[in-house]
């Protein structure tokens, strides 16, 4: 990611974070190689020890016979790609680091350590110990880091430990699943939550649910050494408030959920045999955005080309006519291009007509006015970056300007002047866009861009991605944010910004946009305004006889 960091006061003096992983072995799941690997690659954290733990393996209990061959079945239904499960050898990227050899105390409590092992620990000094095995650590083990034991939940779903991953999530379709970062020291000795996200949980699928939130965890775990590393201690002042433990279903529990299991699945399958999904986009005139209860039974529909789907409208009222900017997916590339709408004040359009076309993906044509000029955002989250267009003959041409920021994959990069300043909303991750929320600072469009104090300033599934322009009404700012909790691009969470510095972020939710009011309609994840017309989209189930 290339964009200009703002000076660190302490950054420049810390040497890097000691870092000790525990291990039960080194063949691991995926997303355990893969938070190792960025530890490895991080300037500012060095693996140091590595405490492996030579127990016997803890015996499965046949009360969980049942559960385990859902798990099994439910993983080979829903093949995962890429599988954060995977096994994967550690062995090629910590054979150098010197390793100690523990068989600790194992009880309902946690594990405890020989004195000796302790002191052997203790030697090297370090600074955080991060879990990826063991059972919860007891005793004077936990003076051996100067910040603690650091562990991430959710945690396999196949593992010994009591901790059914994901289960519940999907069973109760609860839409999200939280993903923890538990800290033990002296002080904390049941642990505490420095860091709670929200990830999508899948409401037919454990796997599926699991693969999203596990990749989240290998993320997480360099985002708070690095807010360590950059900010000391302070950095994990903040707290959670204790989430409550789930117990894995035994046998005779499963057999009254199998029905429950099969029955969605059948559901599932109908449904898909109902009619296929296209995405939609619809206006309506005259409409000034004061109240959005009820937003799709005012709405009028443009209905796209079967082999089509329009979405991420966006629209400029010029010399008397609106032009509605939108993603075009054409099914025969596999990808979107942009387009134009030309619509008149009594709701007469034109047909859509291309207006960008890349080797790559492009939607969220975003679009601002800036010094007597139209300038465009798209989104290009597949080439990696985050680029700036300005028209040079409206609506149709447009030329680049400059990349604002690359090596980055983002979405739906959204603009808003306040304060003499400009600041940039955006969606960054590796394996999900729907989830981070990062802010980015700079004096003009066209200047250096700086990242936030706090980014991600918000990691949460139900209201990070951009869903439109800020827009403002008497003197507060509302931010459109999308829900992607039940399904990408489920509905529109309103939120009015309370206060926005360099130092801070804080919204707050004052309305949603749900997906009712229109035959068929299962979301919606855009809505823009102009004076004279508001416009949104959503996803409408069409019937298979008239696709």
């Amino acid at each position: 990611m290339t964009y200009t960091t703002p000076p660190s006061s302490q950054s420049d003096h810390h040497t890097p974070l000691r870092i000790g992983l525990f291990l039960d072995a080194l063949t691991v799941p995926a997303w355990v190689f893969q938070a190792v690997a960025d530890i490895i690659d991080s300037p500012i954290a060095n693996i140091v020890l590595l405490v492996m733990n030579d127990s016997p393996p803890k015996a499965r209990s046949r009360n969980y016979f049942l559960y385990d061959l859902y798990i099994k079945f439910d993983q080979r239904r829903f093949v995962q790609q890429p599988d954060a499960l995977k096994s994967t050898n550690l062995k090629e990227i910590v054979s150098d680091y010197p390793a100690i050899h523990v068989v600790p105390e194992s009880s309902n409590s946690g594990n405890a350590f020989l004195q000796a092992d302790v002191d052997k620990i203790r030697a090297y000094n370090l600074d955080v110990v991060i879990c990826f095995g063991f059972q919860q650590p007891q005793g004077k083990i936990l003076e051996t880091a100067r910040h603690g034991f650091w562990s991430n939940h959710p945690t396999n779903p196949q593992s010994a430990h009591n901790n059914p991953s994901g289960f519940w999530e999907t069973m109760n379709k609860e839409g999200v699943m939280a993903n923890v970062m538990t800290v033990h020291s002296p002080e904390h000795r049941h642990g505490r939550i420095i860091y709670r996200s929200y990830a999508s949980a899948s409401n037919l699928s454990v796997s599926r649910t699991n693969n999203v939130s596990l990749w989240k965890s290998a993320s997480i775990i360099l985002l708070k050494l690095k807010e360590l590393y950059e900010y000391g201690s302070s950095a994990l002042e903040k707290t959670y408030d204790e989430m409550k433990p789930c117990e894995t279903p035994g046998n005779l529990r499963m057999l009254t959920l199998y029905p429950k299991i099969a029955l969605r699945l059948i559901q599932k399958r109908l449904e898909n045999l109902d009619g296929k999904e296209q995405w939609q986009i619809a206006y309506l005139l005259g409409h000034e955005q004061e109240s959005l209860a009820d937003t799709f039974t005012q709405f009028k529909f443009l209905k796209p080309p079967i082999d089509h789907f329009w979405a991420d409208p966006f629209v400029v009222k010029k010399d008397g006519k609106f032009y509605i900017f939108i993603e075009d997916f054409v099914n025969e590339l596999n990808r979107g291009i942009l387009a134009v709408i030309e619509m008149d004040d009594k709701g007469n359009y034109q047909d859509a007509q291309p207006i960008m076309q890349k080797p790559y993906h492009l939607s969220y044509p975003f679009i601002f006015e800036w010094e007597n000029d139209y300038y465009m955002i798209p989104e290009t989250h597949e080439n990696q970056t985050i680029d700036l267009y300005r028209s040079v003959s409206f609506p149709d041409q447009w030329e680049l300007v400059k990349t604002m920021i690359s090596g980055v994959t983002a979405a739906d990069a959204t603009l808003l002047e306040l304060d003499g300043k400009w600041w940039m909303f955006v969606t960054i991750g590796k394996n999900s866009l729907n989830d981070d929320l990062y802010i980015f600072y700079a004096d003009s469009p066209l200047g250096e861009w700086k990242p936030h104090k706090l980014n991600p300033v918000k990691s949460d599934v139900r209201s990070s991605r951009p869903a439109g322009h800020i827009f403002k009404r008497g003197d507060t700012y509302y931010r459109p944010a999308q829900d992607c909790s039940v399904r990408y691009g489920y509905a529109i969470v309103i939120h009015k910004i309370v206060q926005l510095d360099t130092e801070t972020y804080i919204e707050e939710p004052v309305s949603k946009v749900l997906p009712h009011g229109h035959t068929g309609i299962i979301g919606t994840h855009t809505i823009n305004h102009t004076e004279g017309i508001s416009v949104i989209d959503g996803i409408i189930v069409v019937p298979n006889k008239e696709s």
